[in-house]
C-alpha cells in the first residue's frame, strides 16, 4: 500500500517532501490501527457520522483527540456536535454548551448576587437521600456572579482548603485560570470541579458536577470554561 502511494507521487514533490510524507502516512496509517484495537466497530459508525473527519481536523488540539478516543460513540457525537451560546439575563457573561443542553435556573440579582444560572445536559438527574445529594446520571453547570473581589478567589486553593484533590488550569475567556476537582461531603456519585476569578471587580464562580462514570466530564468543562465572553467594563 505504501509503495503504491509513493509511486503515485513521487514524480510531483522532491525527495525530502516525499519522505516527510511517507512518514506522515505510515504514522497515519499505525494510529489507525491502534484506534480500531481500542474501540473495535464504534470505530466504523464514527468515522460514518464524520467523526473521525472531524478528529484529524483537529489533530493540534492532541489533549482533545486524546480524550476523545476515550469515549463512547454517543459521547463523542455530543462533545463534536453542534454547540448554543446561553447568556445571563443581566448581560455579565455568555459561554457555549452542547445543542441539547438546557437552562434550568435563572435567579434575579438579589443582594451581593448579581447572578446565577444552572445549566443541564438532557440526560442529568439526580435524587437526594437526607443531607446527600446523588447524581444519576449527566452533567450540571452552575455559575453564580457575586459583587465585589471575594478574598477565597485570591487564594492559591481557590478557598477550597482540604477539601482540593486536584488542582489545574484552564483557558477561560482568554486568560489562564485555575480549577479544581474537589471532594465535596454532600455529593455522591459525582465529581465536582470549581473555578473561581475576579472580572471587573466582580467574582465569578464555575461549577460542574458530572456522573464520575462518565468519560470526557473534565475536557467538557475546560472546553466550557474556554467558550467564556464577558461583558465589557462600563
Amino acid at each position: 500500500m505504501l509503495k503504491k502511494y509513493a509511486a503515485h507521487i513521487k514524480g510531483f514533490v522532491r525527495t525530502p517532501t516525499l519522505v516527510v510524507l511517507l512518514v506522515l502516512i505510515a504514522g497515519y496509517y499505525v494510529w489507525q490501527v491502534q484506534i480500531n484495537s481500542f474501540v473495535g466497530q464504534g470505530i466504523e459508525r464514527s468515522s460514518t457520522n464524520g467523526a473521525i473527519f472531524y478528529i484529524k481536523g483537529i489533530w493540534n488540539k492532541t489533549m482533545g483527540v486524546q480524550q476523545l478516543q476515550k469515549n463512547s460513540d454517543s459521547r463523542m457525537m455530543e462533545l463534536l456536535g453542534s454547540t448554543k451560546k446561553i447568556s445571563d439575563k443581566s448581560g455579565l457573561y455568555s459561554f457555549d454548551v452542547p445543542e441539547s443542553w438546557n437552562v434550568t435556573e435563572q435567579q434575579p440579582a438579589a443582594g451581593s448576587q448579581l447572578s446565577k444560572m444552572t445549566v443541564e445536559s438532557s440526560n442529568f438527574s439526580q435524587h437526594y437521600d437526607g443531607d446527600k445529594i446523588f447524581c444519576d446520571s449527566g452533567e450540571q453547570l452552575t455559575v453564580e456572579v457575586t459583587k465585589g473581589e471575594q478574598p477565597g478567589a485570591k487564594r492559591p486553593d481557590g478557598g477550597y482548603g482540604r477539601s482540593v484533590v486536584k488542582k489545574a488550569d484552564a483557558d477561560m475567556g482568554g486568560l489562564v485560570v485555575y480549577y479544581y476537582v474537589i471532594s465535596d461531603q454532600n455529593v455522591e456519585n459525582a465529581t465536582v470541579l470549581v473555578a473561581n476569578t475576579i472580572r471587573n471587580g466582580n467574582t465569578y464562580n464555575v461549577r460542574f458536577v458530572y456522573d464520575k462514570r462518565l468519560n470526557g466530564g473534565e475536557f467538557s468543562y475546560q472546553e466550557i470554561l474556554h467558550s467564556f465572553k464577558f461583558a465589557e467594563k462600563k
